[in-house]
């Protein structure tokens, strides 16, 4: 039958177990062992935030217009975003985007390009407007991104823009550490490999070093095989297949 499920504090303990640093007697960390831990805890999931295979699935999301801008901000209710995401962050890219037209029985959709940063430069009037955009610029800003569409100020603010971007782990409060954690197979092993690997420094040197870095990069290949995609090549400066994910340039996956 399926084991319990994870919690934070749980990946926590696993993660001192693994360094040696908590004893067989010892049922959980110190408090100053458990406030450190989280912090690199967090600062481990907006490291795998950054990396498209470590997002196990694509979440995709509907926004209404409502009122006609010429940029909308995405995030989190907390933060004010205009368009308020239902899980995670910001994201911290935009794979895909469609129109939604909300006047047809059943809705029509309409696919539109999500230009980069060179692409969008190219406009001689980025504030055009019109009745709805026929392409996207998004800004990965924080603590929400920015979305320039264009055209401008769509004037049809019933209509709606559906997007696709990567999933984002959630960081956690000190407060919800024993809640428990619907991780995907494989990612639980990941994290408590590559957080154990993280505090090392921190910690009495009872573990070797190089067998912990070897499981916990077996750990996070065996994850991201699950979840990789199709290298498509693309660059910084403009040269770019829709979707790209390597940049030729770096020589580095994005």
């Amino acid at each position: 039958m399926p084991g319990a499920l994870p919690t934070t504090l749980s990946i926590l303990t696993a993660a001192m177990r693994k360094l040696g640093a908590l004893g067989a007697g010892e049922t959980a960390p110190s408090g100053e062992d458990t406030e450190f831990l989280l912090g690199e805890y967090n600062d481990l999931l907006g490291q795998f935030n950054t990396r498209a295979k470590k997002a196990y699935f694509t979440r995709f999301q509907s926004f209404t217009f409502t009122t006609a801008q010429a940029s909308y901000t995405i995030g989190t209710a907390a933060n004010g975003a205009n368009f308020v995401v239902s899980a995670g962050d910001r994201p911290v890219r935009i794979e895909a985007a469609q129109i939604v037209l909300t006047d047809t029985t059943p809705n029509s959709f309409i696919n539109i390009p999500v230009w980069n940063w060179p692409e969008y430069t190219l406009l001689a009037l980025p504030g055009q407007s019109g009745s709805w955009p026929i392409a996207i610029y998004y800004e990965p800003a924080t603590p929400n991104g920015i979305i320039y569409p264009y055209y401008a100020s769509p004037t049809q603010t019933a209509y709606q823009i559906r997007l696709w971007w990567w999933n984002q782990l959630e960081t956690v409060a000190i407060a919800d550490i024993a809640t428990t954690l619907n991780l995907p197979p494989g990612l639980e092993r990941a994290l408590k490999l590559s957080l154990a690997e993280a505090a090392w420094l921190a910690f009495p040197k009872r573990t070797d070093l190089e067998e912990l870095k070897r499981q916990a990069r077996h750990a996070r290949a065996d994850f991201e095989s699950l979840n990789a995609q199709p290298r498509q090549i693309s660059s910084t400066d403009g040269i770019q297949t829709e979707g790209g994910t390597f940049d030729y340039r770096s020589r580095q996956f994005l």
